[in-house]
């Protein structure tokens, strides 16, 4: 399904920041300076991770050739959990804000 978006195409061999090999989608959008890569593992379909390149040099990321990674993600498991999510200890939720400690 993502595949058929607008802008997007697969690379048969590409690699996460972990350097395993997947099949990518990869997506740019006119006038976007990154490129979006989403990794999957081709035998069971699980996504290894993302990354975002540049697309062409931009200022916020002066010294990043273009095909360099500008962030990446690595998706280490995959699975279903019953816990809900947890602020870690010491910390107070604040509307619009970071979690704060002690």
């Amino acid at each position: 399904m993502m595949a058929a978006l607008s802008g997007a195409r697969t690379v048969d061999e590409a690699r996460d920041a972990d350097g395993r090999t997947g099949m990518a989608i990869v997506r740019k959008v006119d006038r976007d300076p990154l490129e979006r890569r989403l990794v999957i593992d081709r035998s069971s379909g699980d996504v290894l991770g993302a990354t975002t390149l540049a697309a062409r040099p931009l200022p916020e990321t002066a010294g990043l050739e273009i095909g360099g990674m500008a962030s990446a993600q690595v998706v280490k498991a995959l699975g279903w959990t019953g816990d809900g999510p947890r602020l870690p200890e010491g910390c107070t939720q604040q509307a619009g804000k970071t979690c704060t400690g002690p």
